[in-house]
């Protein structure tokens, strides 16, 4: 709607809140090729676990990951690699 195309496009996601997790259901939906989510170790931790079994059982052509926030050398890795963040 926004001229944003997501189809194919490797995204990474900071967080797995609300929002978040509404974002990445949306972009597995549009077409997107890879999510790599991160999120702190905490109580989203779980729920970014969850979205991304869902969205592989929903879209398994969709490359799912999900890291924590704290492995900095992971997140530059994924970042560098990214079509949107």
């Amino acid at each position: 709607e926004n001229g944003v195309d997501i189809a194919g496009k490797k995204l990474v996601v900071i967080g797995a809140g609300g929002a978040a997790t509404a974002l990445q259901v949306q972009c597995a939906l549009d077409g997107a090729k890879s999510l790599a989510i991160f999120n702190r170790e905490d109580d989203f931790y779980a729920n970014a676990e969850n979205t991304q079994k869902k969205i592989n059982e929903a879209k398994p052509e969709v490359d799912v990951n999900v890291y924590h926030l704290e492995d900095q050398d992971k997140l530059k890795a994924e970042i560098e690699k990214a079509d949107i963040l």
